[in-house]
């Protein structure tokens, strides 16, 4: 099964960043082994927040995903940004501007209005290609609903 890695940057990113990013990413890729074997790779960079890794190989798992991971710890160091922090969430306004939060602000997000059950949130826990086309979801028909109304 072919494998995709969604990693979040704590905040949206300029442009420059984004691209310098993303050139240690490709670069990264360019080099990523299984035991000596390349890994077939494709990089997607989303609203200059999200980088998603698609492996392209039937199975990664063991070393070079704990590879994977070290590389977008330092990378996150380098730049001061967290892309391991799973209690954030990225979520589309009214306009389509893509907005990160933390899960524990959400039930003030929807008592304020700013969020609804039909905003649009990504599903930053998606594991293969076919996950990715229910991506976005509303609020309401998400794993994340379960943070605002607590």
């Amino acid at each position: 099964m072919k494998t995709i890695w969604i990693f979040m940057a704590d905040r949206i990113l300029d442009e420059v960043m984004a691209q310098q990013i993303q050139a240690e990413i490709e670069q990264f890729l360019a080099n990523w082994q299984d035991h000596g074997k390349p890994i077939r790779s494709s990089l997607y960079r989303v609203h200059n927040a999200y980088f998603i890794i698609q492996a392209h190989e039937e199975r990664v798992d063991g070393c070079p995903i704990d590879e994977l991971y070290a590389f977008f710890k330092s990378l996150g160091i380098r730049y001061g940004i967290d892309f391991l922090d799973r209690f954030r969430v990225g979520y589309l306004d009214a306009d389509g501007r893509l907005h990160i939060t933390a899960l524990h602000q959400l039930p003030q997000l929807y008592r304020e209005g700013q969020i609804s059950d039909e905003t649009l949130f990504y599903n930053h826990v998606a594991n293969t290609p076919e996950d990715l086309e229910q991506w976005l979801q509303p609020l309401a028909k998400s794993w994340i609903r379960r943070f605002v109304h607590t």
